[in-house]
C-alpha cells in the first residue's frame, strides 16, 4: 500500500517493536490513533524496507461505545452488582471486571467461591427461595450511590466516564478502593479545578456521603479549621456531641 495515497494513520514496525515491551494503561493518558505523535516524519519512514512494512489501525472510540452498551443488556452480562440500600442492579461482564485490577479480580474471585458454596448448600435445602439473578454472579455494594457506581463500572468496561461535581468524590473513592490509578488521577485533577471555581461547598456535601472512605475524609479534613480539628483530636474518648458542646466560644 502506498502511504502517500492512504488516509489511515500508519505506525512504523520498528516503533511497534519498541512499544510492545511496555505496559499499557487503562485510559487517562491514552489517545486514539488520530493523535499519534507527529515525530514520525516521512524521512524516518523512508528507511523501512518493503519486507518490514506493517499497518496498525486503531479505532478505540467505537470499541469503547460497544463495551459501554453491553452494560445496558443484562442478558449479555454475567455479574450483577446490587448497589445501595435499595439493591439496584448494575450489570457487568465478569471477565472484564476481573482483569482491570488485582483488587477487582480478588472481589470477583471471592464472591464466585462464595456463590459456589451457597449453591452446594441450597441443594441440601431445596425449599429455599430462588435467587432473582440465577445465571449471574451477585455482588452486594452497599456504600456507594447508585449512579456513581454505575459510572464507575462504565469506566471499568470502556475506559471512559463522565465526571461531574456530584459524582467525582464517589468515583475518587472507588478508584482508590479498587486500584484504578488513571481514574484516581483524573478525579483528583477535576477536584482541584472545581475548588478553584467555587465548588468547594458542593464537594464537601458530596464527601459527607463517603465518610467511611479515606479519600473523602482527607478532602473534608482540608476544609476544617486547624484549631477545631486539633481540639477534637485531643479528646478521642469523648462522644462527638459532647465535643461540640465543649468547643471554645470562638467557634
Amino acid at each position: 500500500m502506498d502511504r502517500n495515497s492512504s488516509r489511515l494513520v500508519l505506525v512504523d514496525n520498528d516503533f511497534l517493536d519498541s512499544e510492545s515491551g511496555g505496559e499499557s494503561s487503562s485510559g487517562y493518558e491514552s489517545s486514539d490513533s488520530t493523535n499519534i505523535n507527529s515525530s514520525f516524519a516521512p524521512s524516518h519512514r523512508a528507511h523501512l524496507s518493503s519486507q518490514n512494512q506493517v499497518m496498525i489501525f486503531k479505532s478505540t472510540a467505537g470499541l469503547q461505545d460497544s463495551l459501554a452498551f453491553i452494560l445496558s443488556m443484562p442478558e449479555l452480562c454475567d455479574v450483577t452488582f446490587l448497589v445501595g440500600k435499595d439493591q439496584v442492579p448494575v450489570h457487568g461482564v465478569k471477565a472484564i471486571v476481573a482483569t482491570r485490577s488485582r483488587s477487582l479480580y480478588q472481589l470477583v474471585l471471592h464472591h464466585q467461591r462464595q456463590s459456589e458454596l451457597m449453591k452446594t448448600t441450597k441443594k441440601r435445602f431445596k425449599k429455599q427461595k430462588p435467587s432473582p439473578y440465577p445465571n449471574t454472579l451477585v455482588i452486594h455494594v452497599l456504600d456507594y450511590e447508585v449512579e456513581t457506581f454505575r459510572r464507575f463500572i462504565t469506566f471499568v468496561h470502556s475506559g471512559k466516564v463522565k465526571v461531574d461535581v456530584n459524582h467525582v468524590v464517589g468515583l475518587l473513592c472507588a478508584s482508590e478502593e479498587f486500584q484504578l490509578p488513571d481514574l484516581r488521577t483524573a478525579c483528583k485533577d477535576f477536584i482541584d479545578r472545581c475548588q478553584g471555581h467555587g465548588q468547594r461547598k458542593k464537594l464537601g456535601e458530596t464527601a459527607t456521603q463517603y465518610l467511611q472512605k479515606v479519600p473523602a475524609s482527607k478532602l473534608l479534613a482540608k476544609d476544617r479549621k486547624p484549631s477545631c480539628t486539633a481540639f477534637i483530636a485531643k479528646q478521642p474518648r469523648i462522644p462527638f456531641f459532647k465535643q461540640l458542646e465543649e468547643l471554645p466560644s470562638s467557634f
